[in-house]
């Protein structure tokens, strides 16, 4: 009988060893949880990401404008030798056409790599600061959800 009392005993002093180490691991969950919301959503962690966003857009807008840009110029010379065979260019300005022409599949390249870069990071989360109302201090305009490929905006 003794026996049995104390096989009682330890296996109710087991099974509260396990509940408590399933609670201690609980805890340990929900506090590891706490930290990570905790660092999602801190001031300084949101102003850095609104910073990237904010570069990554501007940046955008000046492979745009770099690419209109070298275009143009590239246009110019082409309606300067309107008519005229591509051979017939003085040589000087048949390259730099070129070298323009080039420059612009760079820009076409990186412009479309940062956009899938931007457009991959803002589908990860709903930053509050794309929505309207909700701007950090001293922000006047809203950041673009999404920025569509090169190949949509300019050919």
């Amino acid at each position: 009988m003794k026996f049995l009392k104390f096989a009682e005993i330890g296996f109710m002093i087991i099974c509260a060893l396990f509940c408590l180490s399933l609670l201690g691991m609980g805890l340990k969950w929900c506090g590891r949880a706490k930290q990570v919301v905790q660092q999602e959503l801190d001031p300084q962690n949101l102003l850095n990401r609104y910073m990237w966003f904010k570069d990554a857009s501007a940046m955008l807008d000046k492979h745009l404008a770099d690419a209109k840009t070298l275009k143009f110029k590239c246009n110019n010379l082409q309606e300067m030798y309107k008519g005229e065979s591509r051979k017939d260019w003085a040589r000087v300005d048949a390259e730099q056409c070129n070298l323009w022409l080039s420059e612009v599949d760079g820009i076409k390249t990186a412009y479309t790599n940062l956009a899938a870069e931007y457009n991959a990071a803002m589908a990860k989360i709903n930053y509050r600061f794309t929505n309207i109302g909700k701007l950090p201090q001293g922000a006047d305009k809203v950041l673009p959800r999404e920025y569509k490929p090169y190949s949509e905006i300019l050919n």
